[in-house]
């Protein structure tokens, strides 16, 4: 508990004298989160809720740009004799943004990126009372990014093809209840050494690569060290209960909040194609960094499953992940409790434009049987 209680600690320190970046690289989260657990926190592989080996994909349309697409891929295995945990993760993601650069101003002229990572994750379990299991994991990966910035050297110096990317993560099992706490981009990678690429003050007025030792983001470049190549340190916290309604009916409430560390302020380019900071889907919200979802998940039988997740609007920044969608709902089947698809379709808020889209399918195996399946016969 001790160990946790310091993880916990460092990594809200971390949170709150973080800096302020202009454009953030991430992973967008998936809106099945609940089902890949252990890409966001590595403390949950080998947790009996999460599955074996997972797949997600995930396809989302913007007017007046290209489809972007997203793989998500996790499998794990668990020591027999020790109390310890395997896993490979892999993810991939493109799309297009035009927070970039403040000289862009519509969704047309948006800038390309793609970005992927491979790697492992190990994750150690210890007791916590007669009742309760701690675990902490960790996740190591080699991260790619491609888009203007990283294709481009910097004052003679070329960009890095990879970078080494480390997570965090911790996790709390009481009987049903489960509590998770988890720092990604915990080392903060960036694809120049000595800082990344930085707006610092002086620089061409182009949108090019400036003198002054950064991008340029338009006719003057930001001061106070705005990194647009670096990973951020991003929080994730996750809680979750399941309450068994019926012996055959499992009724699951959780919150999944995410918070990039140093990006609570306004973005330069927040409003680009708006009118203002009163336009878009979110108007007068301004925590771009800031998510969350709240959701529960019906659980019948094992065999058949429903979500859904609400997400509140925190900012009208184009950078804001939940910017355009209000929610998402998700309807899946599992079969002999094992082999498992769902869907989820995210639901646009009320001023987002009809033509956005976003849908995602997952499969997975669930090898390991939570004790509540195991046990149907229980009475609670």
């Amino acid at each position: 508990m001790r160990i946790i209680l310091s993880i916990i600690l460092l990594c809200c320190t971390q949170w709150a004298f973080g800096q302020f970046t202009q454009y953030t690289p991430k992973f967008k989260p998936f809106s099945q989160y609940y089902y890949q657990q252990a890409y966001y926190n590595p403390a949950y592989i080998g947790n009996d809720s999460q599955p074996q080996y997972w797949f997600s994909t995930r396809t989302t349309q913007e007017p007046n740009l290209s489809r972007g697409r997203s793989y998500n891929a996790l499998a794990n295995w668990s020591m027999i004799k020790i109390p310890i945990s395997w896993g490979v993760v892999f993810a991939y993601e493109d799309f297009q943004d035009n927070t970039y650069d403040s000289t862009i101003d519509s969704l047309a002229s948006s800038r390309d990126f793609t970005e992927w990572q491979l790697g492992l994750q190990t994750s150690f379990d210890f007791d916590m009372g007669e009742e309760g299991l701690g675990k902490i994991g960790f996740t190591g990966t080699a991260v790619r990014l491609r888009n203007a910035g990283t294709t481009a050297s910097l004052n003679g110096q070329n960009p890095r093809n990879f970078v080494f990317n480390m997570d965090v993560g911790v996790l709390a099992v009481y009987n049903r209840f489960k509590l998770g706490f988890s720092m990604v981009h915990s080392n903060e990678p960036n694809y120049f050494g000595g800082g990344g690429i930085n707006t610092s003050s002086g620089g061409n007025t182009g949108g090019g690569i400036g003198v002054g030792g950064g991008i340029s983001t338009g006719g003057s470049s930001s001061g106070g060290g705005n990194f647009l190549s670096r990973f951020r340190r991003t929080g994730y916290f996750h809680a979750s209960f399941d309450w068994r309604l019926t012996e055959s009916l499992t009724f699951t409430p959780q919150i999944f909040a995410r918070q990039i560390i140093g990006q609570n302020g306004n973005l330069n380019n927040s409003n680009a194609n708006f009118g203002g900071s009163d336009d878009g889907p979110c108007s007068g919200a301004n925590l771009p960094g800031s998510s969350l979802d709240v959701g529960f998940i019906l659980n019948y039988y094992n065999l058949i499953f429903a979500g859904f997740s609400y997400r509140p609007c925190f900012s009208h920044s184009r950078d804001n992940i939940y910017r355009d969608y209000f929610g998402s709902v998700m309807v899946g089947f599992r079969l002999n409790e094992t082999y498992h698809v769902s869907t989820s379709w995210d639901l646009r808020r009320r001023n987002t434009d009809n033509y956005y889209r976003q849908f995602e399918i997952g499969i997975g195996a669930f090898l390991l049987r939570p004790p509540d399946y195991a046990e149907a016969s229980t009475d609670y």
